[in-house]
């Protein structure tokens, strides 16, 4: 037991975060605040060190007991520096008491280049240019940042634990020995801990900072004790990565997470991601983390982690485990980032599909008189509210669904079947009230006069992917590892005009939820009853192919191009063509 003495001043250095300049006439802020009960001057006096110049090293300033005061330092930077000294201070106090004492100041001058680190009572950082990891030696808390990008959690590592069953003592234990050093262009953070619950293990959390914004993360622990390990030694390996504005390998997808669905780690399955990377635009700082194929990422409530068996460890045995690398800055493109994590060239860059997928007819824009409406929630969906799927032509009714947070917390899948008859006449069910919702979810407000050419019978159906049903009608929900799914029969048909034979149609998607809102229109173009008449003519002395089903025509001739050179619609030309003389048009 001992006293904490306490200082009669407290001084805070306030030096900008960004970019230091060498040369230049530069000020820093320096605070203090008077921690006696009466009034008193300090005298404060700014040491000389190599690497800067100070044009006023002595300041006299007078504080009222508890006053808090801040005061301007103007000096010219010689070099980029780890600025760590003892201050000499002398209180003049108002009673005619004198106390003098030295305070311990750290801070660092920093630009785009040179290795530079220093270590404090309670920090150490290391920077290598513009990028930086910093320690916090009282958690154990690494974080990583860029200048102009800033340090936060957002890509960091928590305290590892070794087990079974884990261990917090890192959590609270300051490092034994902390070594910053340079390898080549490398600058390396390495913080030793000799643990005191498994006794003659020690633990060494290695960071390596390189000049291009690549980091790398691992640990290396050593038997440095007698006897070999009575049990395996597991590391987990605990680090944060906001998901915000990302991109990630799910179900064999690359799922867009937008605004609409946040960086929560509890919307996503760790089991479901199926290739070694994730990649976040953030805010300001794009960043991509990678791991080895052959390991397993998993996912807590907020952040990830790796479990190592590192097998029983005899005397002398040093294990090192397999990097995690961040890119900061370095990648604005997750195609590209994607290229680096897998290590080969991807000629097809995939698509991106969003957490809440839409397709019609599986993604096939023509359909034929039955086609499917499916919606996919990839996530671990916990919202409330409910789905409406319309016809732009009126050709069904709106089919309302609602939705139930998914019990089962492993996404949440929906099927509409859609069946239109192209033929027949003008018949709506006498029950049908065509200006009303029914507590069935069947939307009316079809004109039926819109449509005076044949009929069509709307069947809507739900199953899960397992083929269980719901009765929508009695609220329940029926969950199982496939996700969830609802069943909705109306027992209602509506006949209504073939316009689909002659028009496209729009089939609009309405997600209102507790969560967020959001709409998706995808068009749908029906396929001819007619046959497609073919045939093969001369224009503009070229040899000219021609296809067409009364609504479509398409053209192209051997002489011209290898591929289309007309495409019309409705007798209205889409192409744009430099037919019958090739040129730079298509």
């Amino acid at each position: 037991m001992g006293i904490l003495p306490a200082y009669p001043a407290r001084l805070i250095l306030h030096i900008p975060d960004n970019e230091n300049y060498t040369g230049v006439r530069s000020e820093f802020i320096m605070g203090i605040e008077n921690k006696l009960d009466e009034d008193a001057v300090f005298e404060i006096e700014m040491p000389e060190m190599d690497g800067i110049r100070f044009e006023q090293r002595r300041y006299k300033i007078e504080l009222k007991g508890g006053e808090r005061s801040t005061f301007q330092i103007l000096y010219t930077l010689d070099k980029y520096f780890y600025y760590s000294v003892h201050i000499p201070v002398t209180a003049y106090l108002k009673s005619g008491g004198i106390i003098r004492f030295n305070k311990k100041m750290n801070t660092i001058f920093r630009g785009r280049d040179g290795i530079i680190w220093g270590e404090g009572e309670n920090s150490c950082e290391i920077y290598n240019g513009p990028y930086g990891a910093w320690l916090d030696k009282q958690s154990n808390w690494l974080l990583l940042g860029r200048l102009y990008g800033g340090y936060s959690s957002s890509t960091s590592w928590l305290f590892p634990k070794l087990g079974k069953p884990f261990s917090s003592e890192l959590s609270k234990k300051k490092p034994d020995s902390i070594q910053c050093y340079s390898e080549g262009d490398t600058a390396v953070l390495k913080a030793v801990y000799n643990l005191e619950y498994f006794k003659g293990l020690q633990l060494a959390s290695i960071c390596e900072v390189c000049s291009n914004g690549i980091i790398q993360h691992y640990y290396e622990v050593k038997n440095i004790g007698n006897n070999e390990t009575a049990e395996d030694v597991w590391l987990c390996d605990t680090f944060r990565h906001d998901l915000d504005k990302g991109v990630i390998p799910y179900e064999g997808k690359f799922i867009e997470i937008d605004d609409t669905a946040g960086g929560a780690l509890n919307y996503w399955n760790s089991e479901k991601i199926t290739e070694n990377w994730l990649f976040s635009y953030g805010e300001k700082l794009p960043r991509g983390i990678s791991w080895d194929k052959e390991e397993k990422i998993k996912f807590d409530n907020w952040c990830m982690f790796f479990e190592y068996n590192l097998g029983k460890l005899p005397p002398g045995a040093c294990v090192k485990t397999k990097p995690v690398t961040i890119a900061l800055g370095v990648f604005n493109d997750w195609h590209d980032f994607r290229e680096f994590a897998l290590k080969k060239t991807i000629d097809v860059k995939p698509v991106l599909t969003n957490h809440i997928s839409v397709s019609v007819n599986d993604g096939n824009p023509f359909a034929g008189s039955s086609f499917k409406v499916n919606v996919k929630d990839y996530k671990n969906s916990c919202m409330s509210g409910e789905i409406v799927v319309r016809s732009g032509c009126k050709l069904f009714r709106d089919q309302v669904r609602k939705l139930e947070p998914a019990s089962a917390g492993d996404g949440r899948k929906l099927d509409f079947d859609i069946s239109i008859n192209m033929g027949g006449n003008v018949d709506v069910d006498a029950d049908v009230d065509a200006g009303v919702n029914t507590d069935a979810g069947i939307g009316a407000g079809i004109d039926v006069n819109d449509c005076a050419k044949g009929n069509s019978n709307v069947d809507f159906n739900n199953s899960t992917e397992s083929g269980a049903n719901v009765d929508a009608d009695a609220g329940a929900n029926t969950s199982s590892s496939s996700g969830i799914s609802l069943s909705s029969n109306s027992g209602t048909s509506l006949s209504t005009s073939n316009c689909a034979s002659v028009n496209p149609d729009i089939i609009q998607v309405d997600f209102d939820t507790d969560v967020f809102v959001f709409n998706k229109k995808i068009a749908v173009f029906f396929k001819s009853h007619g046959d497609v008449q073919t045939e093969k003519t001369t224009e503009d002395s070229c040899n000219v192919l021609t296809a067409h089903n009364g609504l479509l025509s398409i053209k192209a001739s051997p002489d011209f191009s290898h591929s289309l050179y007309s495409l019309k619609y409705k007798d209205n030309e889409w192409f744009d063509s430099s037919f019958p003389v090739p040129g730079i048009k298509a």
